[in-house]
């Protein structure tokens, strides 16, 4: 291969034809091992797991950025949809998150109820 081209060296499950074209895009078989794929949280700042994203918080759907966060990993949105029902799906799609002022405020009553 030539120019900003390599060969990609695979791992756990990586088809061995995998190559990628001058950013490091991780590939990965459709398989449970997507459950301990880790990256960082734009939300918590920190490395979380595929499973911890599917996990969500308050309800049973998935962290609401999960499809911004895992697209260029995988086909994500393709993965829910085969996952989730088609309301959890549109929910999911559907849900914003809270203004930042509304989180602090509730943080705050929080801190303060301890």
């Amino acid at each position: 291969m030539h120019g900003a081209c390599e060969a990609w060296k695979p791992n756990r499950g990586e088809p061995e034809s995998a190559v990628f074209c001058g950013f490091r895009f991780i590939l990965f078989a459709m398989t449970k091992d997507r459950d301990n794929e880790i990256r960082r949280c734009p939300r918590l700042g920190g490395p979380v797991s595929f499973s911890y994203c599917m996990e969500g918080s308050e309800s049973k759907l998935p962290c609401w950025k999960v499809i911004d966060c895992w697209w260029e990993i995988f086909d994500v949105k393709t993965y829910l949809k085969e996952k989730l029902s088609e309301e959890d799906f549109q929910a999911l799609l559907d849900k914003k998150p809270k203004p930042k002022i509304t989180s602090i405020l509730e943080l705050i009553e929080k801190a303060k109820n301890r």
